[in-house]
């Protein structure tokens, strides 16, 4: 067989090995940007929770309550700490358990926690139960959040 005939026999082959290749780099690619947006939703879901659950009046007060009701519900402050804690948790897991399955799980529970925190704050705004101000750009965050954690969740599925 002649070079050339050797060349068009195994390109074919060739071809093949580079598109798994390709598609291998796309998937570490994706996965080191689903690694990456754990960590830090983690870290920061982490450092939130601590924060509310140790300083649970100045917390509320950083959403918008006023003292008396920041002394009043810092119960409820401190339960939306835990949870916060433990989303951080579970975030963290997903970044660092390896398999896809616990990254996409770990951002459909953040998913599930920003929607109701969006609902929430924006029912709270528009009913005067929250300042305006404060309530919506955290309910328009969350509902940020929401979209890309969506998106990213789909790229892990």
């Amino acid at each position: 067989m002649s070079a050339r005939g050797w060349k068009q026999a195994t390109a074919p082959a060739v071809g093949v090995a580079d598109a798994v290749r390709v598609a291998a780099r796309r998937r570490d690619r994706s996965d080191g940007l689903g690694r990456l947006s754990l960590q830090a939703i983690g870290a920061v879901r982490a450092g939130l929770g601590g924060g509310m659950l140790l300083l649970p009046e100045l917390s509320a007060q950083l959403l918008g309550a006023d003292v008396d009701t920041a002394r009043s519900a810092n119960w409820l402050t401190r339960m939306v700490g835990a949870r916060e804690l433990a989303l951080g948790v579970v975030a963290l897991a997903g970044a660092y358990g390896g398999g896809g399955g616990g990254a996409r799980g770990a951002f459909l529970a953040q998913v599930a926690a920003d929607s109701g925190d969006a609902a929430t704050l924006a029912h709270a705004a528009v009913t005067g139960r929250l300042p305006a101000r404060p309530a919506t750009l955290i309910a328009a965050f969350a509902a940020a959040s929401v979209a890309a954690e969506l998106y990213l969740a789909a790229r892990h599925a």
